[in-house]
């Protein structure tokens, strides 16, 4: 019993790494960034290790569910939460280190572990923005970023103007693209050219063709299984095929390759 209850306590203190189920950054037109993230924990683990999106924070809050503050410690990037049995915690906290300003232009800089709201300042432009958001929401000014390097460029003043204009060329970027890759996947996946029946060949040879225009290039010896035909019989077969430049013969790891010919 002493022994199990020791290894318990040992268990719960051991800090187990986690991510953000859910990231909100809020921008504010100063710079600072205010950041939500939602944490679903097992509440058999006692402790757990998330990373923070900047090692400057302030305003640093973390709290159960039911909004009852937790017991955590800091040390760089790592925020250890003892969550001692919920299942999940809410971290909140304001950053400036985030975003950076060279004369009119704002920028946005992060590593994120998961999909990432971004809600942009008020009559804000933007100018740049990688790699290609997951989803784009207007009305609320913001865009959903996936896991990985984000960098977002944005700018105020006039050009805020265009602002409406701005998205809705990012929306036709983001639909171009979709289409040229949709264009590029139909042009290449046309269906196999069919095999016309040749009154030329016999039954067999028909056949023969007819499976290599379904099966692409094909090995001789699988012709052979494919329509029990014997080995000699076979190989005059695929010559006469050959000579009348029905079908190439080459050579691959020794066996016979038969591949459609253009021609036919």
């Amino acid at each position: 019993m002493h022994k199990l209850l020791y290894f318990f306590l040992i268990f719960s203190v051991m800090a187990v790494p986690v991510t953000a189920s859910e990231t909100t950054m809020e921008v504010y037109r100063d710079g600072y960034v205010h950041i939500e993230q939602t944490v679903n924990t097992d509440p058999f683990i006692g402790t757990i290790d998330i990373t923070l999106l900047s090692e400057t924070v302030e305003n640093l809050l973390v709290v159960d569910a039911a909004d009852i503050p937790l017991n955590y410690e800091v040390n760089g990037t790592t925020l250890t939460i003892f969550t001692l049995g919920e299942e999940v915690a809410r971290i909140y906290y304001d950053t400036s280190s985030i975003t950076s300003k060279e004369g009119a232009l704002w920028g946005i800089t992060l590593e994120a572990d998961d999909t990432t709201h971004i809600i942009l300042p008020e009559e804000s432009t933007i100018i740049y923005l990688s790699p290609m958001p997951e989803k784009i929401d207007l009305s609320t000014n913001s865009v959903y970023m996936g896991a990985g390097s984000i960098e977002i460029t944005y700018i105020f003043g006039p050009e805020s103007e265009n602002k409406g204009k701005s998205w809705y060329m990012i929306v036709l970027f983001i639909v171009a693209i979709i289409s040229i890759i949709g264009y590029v996947l139909i042009k290449h996946h046309k269906k196999p050219k069919k095999w016309k029946y040749d009154d030329e060949l016999d039954i067999i040879e028909n056949k023969i063709m007819e499976y290599l225009y379904e099966h692409g290039n094909t090995f001789e010896s699988e012709i052979r299984t494919a329509f029990n035909i014997p080995k000699t019989s076979s190989w005059r077969m695929m010559r006469r095929l050959e000579q009348k430049e029905y079908i190439i013969l080459t050579k691959k790891n020794k066996l016979n390759l038969l591949s459609v010919n253009k021609k036919s």
